[in-house]
């Protein structure tokens, strides 16, 4: 066999590992942020709750911020589900997920994602939010709105009942900043420290990011040619 034509064989197998690889890691999306467990169906604590949303018509009511900031891994950077534990719904309605760039340790930058879902009894309920990009070592914000505020509804987010901070799960390097639970009682014009907010059940969902997969399987490729190169040597 010639070099060009192992040249050929060996991207050609490179770019077969990658794909397979895509394959199989879309098919089994992993837990990489949160305080519900590695699979994030930990359990809550319906007794110790953040009210979200407003009793009163016409006022914006109040909104709750949790913060993760991404790890170096590329692998972890495809956001495709936060799940938020809530309950406690005075009627039944519809609530919102946001996912926001943090801006001066605050959820006031950037619109990342954002995804509704119809409010029950208290449990972890699921926002699927598509695959999002994220940047490694960003700091990102959580926050959960009743969007019939206007109708004096309101629903809460309830603590998990180990009582402790969200944190990085399943290797993937994400952490929870310091300060990274807050408070808004102007429906999220203004914000302010809300300690036992790091307690707020949430599990944040992530798969690899294809392009990283890829370029993974390249380098396998170029470090093949490499090794036979040396060997030709």
């Amino acid at each position: 066999m010639n070099r060009k034509s192992f040249f050929i064989r060996t991207l050609g197998a490179a770019a077969t590992l990658a794909a397979v690889t895509l394959c199989s890691f879309n098919a089994r999306a992993e837990i990489v942020f949160g305080n519900l467990g590695a699979t994030g169906t930990g359990q809550l604590d319906p007794g110790s709750v953040a009210q979200v949303g407003s009793t009163v018509t016409g006022q914006p009511g109040y909104q709750y911020a949790v913060a993760f900031t991404t790890g170096a891994n590329p692998l972890y950077l495809t956001l495709t589900n936060v799940g938020v534990g809530l309950g406690d719904v005075v009627p039944y309605s519809t609530g919102r997920l946001n996912v926001i760039a943090d801006n001066a340790g605050s959820p006031t930058g950037t619109l990342i994602a954002t995804g509704t879902s119809l409010l029950g009894p208290n449990g972890v309920l699921n926002f699927s939010l598509g695959s999002v990009p994220l940047i490694a070592n960003n700091t990102y914000w959580v926050t959960v709105q009743d969007i019939n505020a206007s109708s004096g509804s309101y629903f809460s987010w309830l603590r998990n009942t180990a009582d402790i901070a969200p944190s990085g799960l399943n290797s993937s390097g994400y952490t929870f900043p310091t300060g990274g639970s807050l408070e808004s009682s102007d429906g999220g014009a203004t914000w302010s420290s809300y300690p036992s907010g790091a307690k707020l059940g949430i599990t944040v969902e992530a798969v690899p990011e294809p392009s990283s997969l890829v370029m993974a399987g390249l380098g396998i490729g170029g470090l093949a040619m490499l090794q036979w190169t040396r060997r030709r040597r």
